[in-house]
């Protein structure tokens, strides 16, 4: 069973403010579900997506 948790542990995760996150499911960046009025995440899925991103960011170094 996956483990979810709330938009202010999943800002405080990925160190970055709420609003910078609401950006992000706005833009829809980042998975989410949606649970009435709440913003969920998964712990797995955003551990997947802070891996990507690192990835995206050490690619673009390595083409400039």
């Amino acid at each position: 069973m996956q483990k979810y948790i709330n938009l202010n542990d999943t800002a405080k995760l990925l160190n970055c403010s709420k609003s910078k996150l609401y950006n992000y499911i706005k833009q829809d960046l980042i998975p989410f579900k949606v649970f009435g009025k709440r913003y969920l995440f998964s712990v797995e899925e955003i551990e997947n997506f802070i891996s990507k991103e690192t990835t995206k960011k050490q690619q673009n170094e390595k083409d400039n």
